[in-house]
């Protein structure tokens, strides 16, 4: 479940954009045995000696992920992430954290796109998300780029 959030702003303007997606990483499980884990099928996913589409080696472990979804109402960078941290509620913590004690990794995901404009504002994450991260054992891995206006 990678959550998508952009802000609109006047035409020719560069768009504000963030998504997540959380993530179970594992050498030795099958994708199988992680979704079944998980109680859920991924959103996507490999197996460990697969091929990708654009390239020629295999990859060294499986993954699985899901996007994060949020509301389309509050701002995603200072409500919206923290708001779809919370909403995978304790159960899926709970199975995350049984993953990573056998060695899995477990990493939230986001990226975000920003305008330079003032308005725009990075990432909050408020004590609640950082008590569902630190429940599940997951890692935290934040890309976040700044596009400027042509001048």
């Amino acid at each position: 479940m990678a959550f998508r959030s952009k802000v609109r702003v006047s035409p020719g303007k560069i768009e504000s954009m963030i998504k997540a997606s959380f993530a179970i990483e594992s050498r030795e499980l099958t994708l199988d045995e992680i979704s079944a884990a998980m109680a859920r099928e991924p959103d996507r996913g490999f197996e460990r000696g697969s091929v990708g589409p654009s390239s020629t080696w295999t990859r060294d472990w499986t993954s699985w992920s899901m996007e994060l979804q949020l509301p389309r109402d509050i701002h995603a960078g200072t409500e919206g992430l923290t708001t779809a941290i919370a909403s995978l509620g304790t159960p899926m913590a709970e199975r995350a954290a049984t993953l990573a004690a056998k060695g899995c990794e477990v990493v939230l995901s986001v990226h975000q796109e920003l305008a330079d404009r003032p308005e725009d504002t990075g990432l909050n994450l408020d004590s609640a998300a950082i008590r569902w991260l630190a429940a599940a054992g997951a890692v935290l891995s934040v890309d976040q780029y700044v596009a400027t206006e042509p001048t």
